[in-house]
């Protein structure tokens, strides 16, 4: 209700995208958290395997917040990210903590958190709950790649300065509107309107509070190698590479061929903080798995075909990248030409599956075509060293 005027009151969807993620303006249907029903639970539990269930965003949210997931032995339990907005992330560790007990009987101890990179959709929610972890003196584990501390440091803290300001910003203006009774333009609130700004600006102040008290506190188990984590029947793959960002972190279950990726494989790539040559090789790697199911950080789970469909689609932008870099033009130029092309049709029908996806597609794709070319130029910042 807080981001647009459409003659009713103007809605933000609920979970702002953190700046240099994604862009809301792009990808974000308009109105569209205002068309869910708001008892409805904010994520929507999948069991992919035995023990192992995805948590998904809402269809028309899926690109503005992260899924999770949720992976559960007679060891302990494991959480792989946490959405940012903060009613999700508490719906999604009461659902945790439920089905450590769902057997009658507890299991066991270890509790076990993992963010795949420090884009803030993926990184605020699993710093709150550790927060909430350390209050009740329970023990926990934080497991990401060996480049994630130094990331969240710089760029991650930066994203989380702006989403603040931001989310107080918007509490400022929503409690303006409700002392007028107006919306933005003058028009005066209806009583229906009244009651929704009412819920959203309860839930604006307590993520306000809740922020106010984050920091994105980096894991305390560093992932430089490929490493094996027992927990119980089950055995947990992680995988550091460096793809959609400088540090991310991959988890393959064998026993039940999931992949769980974050953003590195998703269901549309956004690849602005990537590398792009780096990511191809990262997804060739995956592909030896031979997985069955993935979770992602953003869109459905996905069979092993879309894997597939994103190398095809990786080694098509770097294809013509090169041709870019070769004949002198601009990214733009290089767009418009491929754009035309039955290559890229085919591509663009094998991904766009709503209007949602398609305005990710025509925000994210363009400028993995500019990053690709970056990379080939060497023009990305060096990349930094490992310990």
């Amino acid at each position: 209700m807080l981001a647009c005027n459409r003659g009713k009151a103007p809605v933000e969807p609920a979970a702002t995208p953190p700046v240099g993620d994604r862009a809301p303006a792009v990808v974000a249907e308009p109105g569209a958290e205002a068309k869910q029903d708001p008892a409805a639970a904010p994520l929507r539990l999948v069991e992919v395997a035995p023990g192992i269930h995805a948590a998904l965003q809402p269809e028309r949210q899926r690109f503005n917040d992260c899924n999770a997931a949720i992976i559960v032995t007679e060891a302990g339990i494991v959480v792989i990210d946490s959405p940012q907005r903060v009613v999700a992330m508490q719906w999604l560790h009461e659902r945790a903590d439920a089905m450590t007990t769902a057997s009658g009987k507890p299991h066991g101890p270890r509790r076990v958190f993992m963010t795949t990179h420090w884009h803030l959709d993926h990184s605020l929610g699993g710093s709150l709950w550790r927060a909430a972890l350390r209050a009740e003196k329970l023990p926990f584990e934080h497991w990401g790649h060996a480049g994630l501390p130094a990331l969240l440091a710089s760029e991650g803290k930066g994203q989380l300065d702006e989403h603040r300001t931001k989310r107080s910003a918007l509490l400022e203006r929503g409690n303006a509107m409700k002392a007028s009774g107006k919306l933005d333009d003058g028009t005066p609130l209806t009583p229906e309107q009244k009651l929704e700004l009412d819920g959203e600006l309860a839930e604006i102040q307590a993520e306000v509070d809740a922020l106010a008290r984050a920091e994105l506190d980096p894991p305390d188990h560093l992932v430089a190698k490929p490493t094996t984590l027992a927990l119980g029947s089950l055995t947990l793959e992680l995988i550091p590479v460096r793809a959609h960002t400088e540090a991310d972190l991959v988890v393959h279950v064998p026993e039940a061929g999931v992949l769980v990726t974050g953003d590195m494989l998703d269901e549309i790539p956004y690849g602005g903080h990537g590398r792009p040559r780096s990511w191809l090789s990262a997804l060739q790697r995956l592909r030896e798995l031979h997985p069955t199911a993935i979770i992602p950080g953003h869109g459905a789970v996905l069979g092993p075909e879309h894997l597939d469909r994103m190398i095809e689609l990786w080694d098509a932008l770097l294809a013509q990248a090169m041709l870019a870099i070769q004949r002198g033009e601009t990214p733009e130029q290089r767009w418009e030409a491929w754009s035309a092309t039955p290559e890229h049709e085919a591509l663009r029908k094998a991904l766009i599956t709503d209007a949602t996806s398609e305005r990710a597609f025509k925000g994210f794709i363009p400028d993995a075509l500019a990053r690709a070319m970056a990379d080939l130029r060497g023009d990305l910042d060096p990349l930094p060293k490992q310990r």
